[in-house]
């Protein structure tokens, strides 16, 4: 999806969560989502994040603030602050519309689209103003008027918390995939996994609260149920869940290995999602050999509390 102005932000409830961390369910956890690194000069953090919060419930976990400390470099998923010359404007408007005769109707075919249709109209919309765009470009605007009157602001976002307060303390701040990569992602989203991004979006619409469910998850660290919350993802919209994790965090492995081998610790933010499973980024960097584990909580006797890149246990 198109970038935030700041850092790379989603929509969709489901594909902005997951990972995999020890922690209790019940209560909020110290560290949820967050591993340490030992690259070959530095210990660097992975976190996985939550792209919204509530005002009510904005502040970062004292996990992430001892990595956010340590570190003198942070990377996010994308900046999305690259402006459109004319000619990438053209092809983007280009990528969004939907030529096909019969419009979106065409695409969805008939059962999909009386469910897309029922949803639009619940919220005082039609069908028709749809009909010109792709499927993940429907998929991306009715997820927007499912979320208006949310108390989830993306402003609050964990990833925009932190590349605000990077640029105030001018920490170097880099990103895992250019703005035109981002954008790719969606532009160049196949049909399959177009349509499967809309059926995702309009399941999540029949479960009510799911945004506040997530932050729920995240907060506790609850591991189980985002690992079905992925899972589901994985198994019920598969062409999306590779389009969107997978071949991106592959895409990205490379270049979080040069960053591992910096001397200068990094705290690198990417959603949820991207830390879970066999094709998580922490299963894949075990493989290549490094050594991720989960950051530990801070300990309630501990005279000062363990700060990765800077203390040693």
């Amino acid at each position: 999806m198109p970038g935030s102005g700041h850092s790379s932000r989603r929509p969709r409830p489901l594909a902005a969560l997951l990972l995999l961390a020890a922690a209790s369910a019940a209560g909020a956890s110290d560290a949820p989502f967050l591993w340490q690194v030992q690259g070959a000069r530095a210990t660097h953090c992975l976190a996985g994040s939550v792209h919204a919060l509530p005002q009510n419930d904005a502040a970062l976990p004292a996990g992430l603030e001892r990595c956010y400390a340590a570190a003198g470099k942070l990377a996010f998923e994308a900046f999305g602050v690259a402006q459109l010359g004319r000619a990438e404007y053209v092809r983007m408007l280009g990528a969004i519309a939907n030529n096909e005769p019969g419009g979106l109707r065409a695409r969805l075919g008939r059962e999909l689209h009386e469910r897309f249709a029922a949803q639009v109209r619940r919220l005082g919309l039609e069908p028709v103003q749809f009909d010109a765009f792709r499927p993940w470009f429907a998929a991306q605007m009715l997820s927007s008027f499912l979320q208006i009157g949310s108390q989830l602001q993306e402003e609050l976002g964990v990833d925009r918390q932190l590349y605000v307060r990077a640029r105030n303390d001018r920490k170097d701040v880099l990103a895992l995939e250019s703005d035109e990569e981002h954008r790719a992602v969606f532009t160049g989203m196949p049909d399959e996994a177009s349509t499967q991004f809309l059926m995702m979006v309009l399941d999540d619409a029949g479960e009510p609260g799911t945004g506040a469910q997530v932050v729920r998850i995240w907060r506790s660290g609850d591991a189980a149920a985002l690992d079905q919350r992925v899972n589901r993802m994985r198994e019920g919209y598969p062409q999306l869940y590779a389009r969107l994790l997978t071949e991106r965090n592959r895409r990205w492995l490379p270049r979080i290995r040069a960053m591992l081998n910096d001397a200068v610790p990094h705290l690198i933010v990417a959603g949820a999602a991207h830390y879970a499973g066999p094709d998580g980024l922490p299963a894949l960097l075990v493989r290549e050999g490094l050594r991720v584990q989960p950051l530990p909580p801070a300990r309630a006797d501990a005279d000062d509390a363990y700060v990765p890149g800077l203390s040693s246990r």
